[in-house]
């Protein structure tokens, strides 16, 4: 979930400093702007199974929990909004005698829903600007941007996968150990990054790291990710990946979210994967005769969209936004899903060591999903 942002951040790192005066902490940049108003109307129209209406309040937040356990965050919250009097705006709601963990879970849950439900919806050309397609024969991608009224770039691809490589893919993203063997770097000019430890694993996909990144100013990154798993309600998996305070505690193993070192800067960002069945008319899998010869239950539609800030300079012309969007992205994307490929093909030893050893904490449960995903998609 983190490597493809560790590899943007020196590209970005001509992007404007982010103003965070007047912010919503609970209003993602990745939703922000325009079609704020349209996500949160999704959200709002999300609903419950009618059977859970007639749950007591214990019973609903009993129920969240189980959700929240399994991944099953934006179900959690529904069942939560539920129990606290069926409004489905929580920023109206008296979160007071929850526990302060299930009002965390409400505060995640309205970052990241309106952002997740956006992604998996086809852009609106109103709010998305097409950069461009790439069709060359084995990688098919769709990319957009847009700039926010701040002029903040958030950025968005598209493209497909057969579903037998998700687990490699995600086996590039979680497994932290394993970065040093593929993320590049250069010692001059000094660019990349130097060094990634895992602080925290906060769930069966949750993890906290921690990057120093050289782009060649000294920068560093907190990346918390989260695993959604909405399944019954959106057909849909996803990881958000978003910033994590200073100072905050993580979990119940007493360890804090570190601040910056001396002379180090820290970054702004958040980012989000969104699989889900892809449409039969959607552009890139028309262009791909491949994936056309495959079984209809095979191929899933990847959604990727990015937001981050190195605070390097407030000019911001037209010609980066090209850059980053059209040639950057497309290039990390190429690395990224063909190291998924090589481990598919059994040509990363180390990635494939892992996975088996996770497989029945993290990539059989992947599997399964992804097949009751794929499933649920057609009835």
């Amino acid at each position: 979930m983190r490597p493809l942002l560790l590899l943007t951040l020196p590209i970005l790192s001509l992007c404007h400093a982010f103003d965070k005066q007047g912010n919503d902490a609970r209003i993602s940049p990745l939703s922000a702007g325009k079609n704020e108003e349209f996500n949160q109307a999704k959200v709002k129209n999300s609903e419950i199974p009618s059977e859970f209406h007639n749950f007591t309040p214990n019973e609903l937040i009993q129920e969240a929990e189980k959700n929240a356990q399994n991944d099953q965050l934006l179900a959690a919250a529904r069942k939560l909004r539920l129990a606290l009097g069926g409004a489905s705006d929580s920023s109206t709601i008296d979160r007071s005698s929850l526990k302060l963990s299930h009002r965390k879970l409400l505060d995640v849950a309205d970052r990241l829903e309106a952002t997740i439900l956006d992604l998996s919806s086809p852009p609106d050309p109103n709010i998305w600007t097409k950069q461009g397609e790439v069709h060359d024969g084995k990688h098919d991608m769709l990319v957009y941007y847009k700039l926010d009224q701040q002029r903040r770039l958030t950025s968005r691809i598209e493209f497909l996968i057969d579903k037998e490589l998700l687990v490699p893919i995600l086996a590039v993203l979680v497994e932290t150990e394993l970065y040093n063997t593929w993320v590049p770097s250069w010692r001059f000019p000094p660019v990349g990054v130097r060094h990634v430890r895992k602080i925290a694993q906060t769930g069966r996909t949750n993890q906290v790291i921690h990057a120093d990144v050289d782009i060649p100013w000294k920068r560093d990154v907190i990346i918390s990710s989260i695993g959604v798993e909405d399944v019954e309600e959106h057909g849909l998996l996803g990881i958000h990946l978003g910033p994590k305070p200073e100072g905050e505690e993580l979990g119940e193993s007493g360890q804090r979210v570190p601040y910056p070192e001396k002379g180090v800067v820290r970054v702004d960002f958040e980012a989000c994967f969104v699989f889900q069945k892809c449409p039969a008319n959607h552009p890139c899998l028309i262009h791909n005769a491949q994936l056309q010869d495959s079984a209809s239950n095979d191929v899933i539609l990847v959604g990727f969209s990015m937001f981050a800030d190195a605070k390097i300079s407030s000019l911001f012309p037209q010609w980066i936004v090209n850059f980053i969007v059209r040639v950057a992205m497309v290039r990390l994307f190429r690395i990224f899903i063909g190291v998924a490929e090589e481990i598919h093909a059994g040509r990363r030893p180390d990635h494939t060591a892992a996975i088996h050893k996770r497989s029945g904490e993290i990539y059989d449960w992947i599997e399964e999903r992804v097949n009751t995903m794929l499933k649920a998609k057609d009835a």
